[in-house]
């Protein structure tokens, strides 16, 4: 049964508050209860622009159920408030267990495009199991949603569009060369390269974490590519073997050999290789050599492609020669490319005092993209679309809490300043629903996480946000299960 509510922004802001928890911790000291409740004590704010946007455009969630084949799945549907029918979006997921994606389904929501985020197979209130299909079956799960999403009035039938991040980069163009029922693509992180390819990249960056010497990396990753081929292929098994051997006595093998895939271990014999042992079997001989460039090629929408330069588990540089080379064969492609300085896999910044934060760059970027690709023909979207946003606040609060006042935040600032001098673990302030958690240095705290929880603090408590469980971060799924 399909519920529905509407959530003016004051519930809004109450629904978050619930989805917020405390655990207490040893005292941390009188400046930072002192701190705390100075900020506390000063609750009158003026209105800013984000908060007349946010009243003029309030956001709707509703609770959707949808079928894919013989599988049911469960989402939520983030609609604008705003009159007549609206473009669309649905998130594809990363690689594992993921559920709905209700921070970026709620962003998409404050520029103007509803947004269908729901959980993958087997996570949350969805039926089957992701791990019993290659992950190029899922983007039927995508379309189904797509296909929902042309039954509602609410809806633009003829924009509808997908948005994947990682794995759900490789879907999403999968998905729009599958169907023409596909308007736009956004893929954030979405490797050029085959799962096989990104995952030998994976494991040459966790070496050269460990400090092994760059000759050392390459050699061991072209060691664990002809065995990966072997293993798919079932081809070459002595010269493999021979190969196996003489990696024994190279000084990169015993790290090598500790990292998770088990590749160095006892080969498996021809006879051995068709029996399943977890994923492995559906990894090796269907998911690991999917090209996407099959995909890319057949594109015939505006796609948007964006990669953080610090990105550990694809070849950025790589993927980014791949589209560039596919746009270059057809001029027909619309596609926009961008690499963001600084930022990792999932479009946080990794350097300086914003460190896991999202780049507020990468947010902009999608926000005029939408303006000029999707939301062209619609004004008052684009008004939605141009929402200010406060540079201090956590991008995961930005579109539910409005910045208190510049003097307040700049007092906090001048007194957390001097707590740096006693070290004291970071606040660390998680969304509810989403992948993108957002840590602050107590120099750095917006006022906005206070604006979330009038409360009085007590000494010695911290703020823990609520926030759904992941896998590792790698895209391929070879590990043992």
């Amino acid at each position: 049964m399909t519920s529905r509510s509407s959530y003016p922004w004051s519930r809004y802001r109450a629904r978050l508050r619930r989805e917020f928890v405390w655990r207490q911790r040893r005292s941390r000291g009188p400046l930072i209860c002192l701190l705390l409740l100075v900020v506390i004590g000063c609750t009158q704010r003026r209105t800013t622009s984000v908060e007349k946007l946010s009243e003029k455009y309030p956001v709707r969630e509703e609770a959707v159920r949808f079928v894919s084949g013989k599988v049911n799945l469960a989402g939520t549907l983030v609609l604008p408030e705003g009159p007549g029918a609206h473009p669309a979006v649905v998130l594809f997921h990363g690689s594992g267990r993921q559920a709905r994606d209700l921070f970026t389904a709620r962003w998409f929501a404050l520029q103007g495009v509803a947004a269908l985020a729901y959980d993958k197979r087997r996570v949350g209130e969805s039926a089957g199991d992701f791990r019993a299909i290659p992950f190029m079956e899922l983007c039927d799960d995508g379309l189904a949603a797509i296909g929902y999403l042309k039954s509602r009035k609410e809806i633009d039938a003829k924009h509808i569009g997908v948005w994947g991040l990682s794995q759900g980069g490789w879907l999403g163009p999968l998905a729009a060369s599958r169907s023409a029922d596909v308007a736009f693509v956004i893929a954030v992180s979405g490797p050029g390269v085959s799962p096989g390819e990104q995952m030998i990249v994976y494991y040459a960056n966790g070496l050269r974490r460990q400090g092994v010497p760059e000759g050392d990396v390459r050699e061991a990753s072209a060691v664990r590519r002809d065995i990966w081929k072997y293993i798919s292929s079932g081809n070459g098994y002595e010269k493999v073997k021979a190969e196996l051997e003489q990696a024994r006595t190279k000084r990169w093998f015993s790290r090598a050999k500790a990292q998770q895939d088990n590749s160095f271990e006892t080969l498996p014999k021809p006879e051995d290789l068709g029996k399943p042992v977890g994923r492995s079997l559906v990894w090796f001989t269907q998911e690991m050599n999917y090209d996407p460039v099959a995909a890319l090629r057949a594109l015939r929408v505006p796609a948007l492609f964006l990669f953080g330069d610090r990105d550990q588990l694809i070849p950025v540089q790589e993927s980014v020669t791949v589209l560039q080379r596919v746009l270059a064969e057809d001029a027909h492609h619309d596609f926009t490319i961008r690499e963001f300085a600084n930022d990792d896999h999932e479009m946080k910044v990794d350097v300086g005092e914003t460190r896991g934060e999202i780049d507020p760059d990468y947010l902009r970027a999608m926000r005029e993209w939408l303006a000029t690709h999707v939301l062209k023909g619609d004004d008052s979207s684009r008004e939605r679309g141009r929402a200010p946003r406060h540079p201090r606040s956590s991008p995961a609060l930005t579109s539910a809490v409005a910045p208190s006042s510049h003097l307040l935040l700049g007092h906090f600032r001048r007194h957390a300043a001097a707590a740096l001098h006693n070290p004291r673990p970071r606040l660390r302030l998680a969304h509810s629903g989403s992948q993108h958690a957002s840590a602050f240095r107590h120099h750095r705290t917006s006022s906005a996480f206070f604006a979330l929880n009038m409360t009085v603090f007590s000494p010695g408590t911290r703020l823990a946000g609520i926030s759904h469980t992941r896998e590792p971060p790698e895209l391929g799924t070879i590990a043992k299960k």
